[in-house]
């Protein structure tokens, strides 16, 4: 279905444009609200953006996992083998940074998708609500 005002396409369920709050369905006492994945995955341009949110996360994991194994590599010569060359220690430092700041970035590329997507569920859950005070 789309919307009759800002022709955005919209899930079936759904009363009330979450882009510009028209009326757009039947107005039902039986209409569940969607959860907020399944509201993520009910239109193109909520998709999109999900779908970008979950690689900038995948992204960020990486750099998380990074980061934890270099910190392995370290507590590895804190505790178990101080014989390790200095050098590696510092390699191991110099990693942990890099996977801790690859995650940074990527956590904070994704935070827009993030925001976006819940405050269009957020005014999509205050519209779902709204239709049935009226």
């Amino acid at each position: 279905m789309f919307c009759s005002n800002c022709g955005i396409q919209l899930p079936d369920a759904l009363t009330f444009c979450y882009q510009c709050g028209t009326r757009v369905g039947a107005y039902s006492e039986q209409q569940p609200l969607l959860s907020r994945k399944q509201f993520y995955l009910s239109s193109p341009e909520t998709q999109k953006l999900y779908q970008e949110l979950r690689v900038w996360q995948k992204l960020a994991g990486v750099g998380f996992l990074i980061a934890g194994i270099a910190q392995l590599a370290i507590l590895s010569r804190i505790v178990i083998d101080w014989t390790m060359p200095l050098h590696i220690g510092l390699m191991s430092y110099i990693v942990a940074m890099i996977g801790f700041i690859i995650a940074l970035v990527f956590s904070c590329k994704a935070l827009p998708s993030l925001s976006h997507l819940n405050k269009m569920y957020k005014t999509y859950v205050q519209w779902h609500k709204n239709s049935y005070s009226q």
